[in-house]
């Protein structure tokens, strides 16, 4: 599942409506914690397995004319 953590990661790190939380936020957040102490999250960490997670916050870009939005989606285009 790397492979669909590092696309994800590189989706919304070009996306200018996200921002990336710092990993000292990151690891205060109560839902990575809740993620964590999921049946899940524990049978993954008593198989000895990998976990990836990184957390992004929605922003909102400053669009005010057409040109904008353009320049906008032309600056963060993943070729």
């Amino acid at each position: 599942m790397k492979d669909l953590h590092d696309w994800h990661v590189q989706n919304l790190t070009y996306s200018p409506c996200f921002e990336i939380v710092n990993e000292i936020d990151t690891e205060k957040d109560p839902f990575l914690q809740f993620m964590k102490n999921t049946d899940e999250g524990k049978k993954v960490q008593s198989n000895n397995g990998n976990v990836y997670y990184c957390i992004y916050r929605r922003i909102m870009p400053k669009i005010i004319t057409f040109d904008d939005l353009m320049n906008l989606l032309k600056d963060n285009s993943i070729n």
